[in-house]
């Protein structure tokens, strides 16, 4: 099995192509997954040259190409990234026999893109962006499975996932909106059918603890999502779907 990701780096403003070449070396330099060996040791080299085989098309290319390598031990994966394009375009390729191992592999080196990106993004102004997530087979081109980074998706992801929790929230928040006017100078005309100051100070002291307590748990559940999305960015940076 063959998997296949594709990136960019987006910068924000105008740099000369030197300039960003040497940002997008950096970056892949800051990656893990190095092998423990050099590309010519006994070790790596056929595992390097089944990653060129895998993809008969673009073997000679991805030889020529290959900026690192990289094997990922949790999942036994091999496979390369290729130098960059002037417009700032990376292609990884990575094998494994058993499917499930490569997804991993995928997820892992997604999240690794998306966790060294976020650590260089305050020295240099840019995005990244997933272009391409795909499993093709051994032998077809056509994918097997399409890949979608949570991370393009994330406050989407953790709303549609965690739907409740925001009908919760924004049920809350409307009632405490609601409470806070009722609460407001421009609201005591309601209260004027009291005729007693104690009433009407009891009535608005009640409204506005509902208001505090609406607020809060409006609060409560729209931290239950943020912290789902970066729970999920962590766990799961790949929704994956049959193509």
């Amino acid at each position: 099995m063959r998997g296949v990701i594709k990136c960019e780096l987006v910068f924000d403003q105008e740099r000369r192509a030197d300039a960003r070449t040497t940002v997008i070396l950096r970056f892949v330099k800051d990656l893990p997954w190095s092998p423990p060996f050099l590309d010519h040791h006994e070790e790596v080299s056929p595992h390097l040259q089944e990653v060129f085989d895998a993809f008969p098309s673009k073997g000679s290319y991805l030889n020529e190409a290959n900026l690192k390598t990289i094997y990922i031990p949790t999942s036994e994966s091999w496979g390369v990234i290729t130098e960059p394009t002037v417009g700032g375009a990376l292609d990884i390729r990575l094998t494994n026999k058993i499917t499930e191992n490569l997804k991993q592999a995928c997820d892992e080196v997604v999240a690794g893109l998306i966790d060294v990106a976020s650590r260089r993004r305050n020295r240099s102004t840019f995005k990244l962006q997933f272009r391409a997530i795909q499993i093709l087979g051994s032998e077809s081109d056509t994918p097997i499975y399409i890949g979608e980074a949570v991370e393009d998706h994330l406050l989407k992801t953790a709303l549609r996932e965690q739907k409740l929790e925001a009908l919760i929230g924004a049920v809350a928040f409307g009632f405490a909106l609601v409470f806070l006017w009722l609460s407001s100078p421009s609201a005591d005309w309601l209260l004027s059918f009291l005729r007693s100051p104690q009433w009407s100070n009891w009535v608005a002291n009640i409204i506005g603890q509902f208001s505090v307590a609406a607020l809060v748990i409006s609060f409560v559940s729209l931290l239950k999502i943020i912290l789902y999305a970066l729970d999920l960015r962590k766990r799961r940076p790949i929704r994956w779907r049959l193509s």
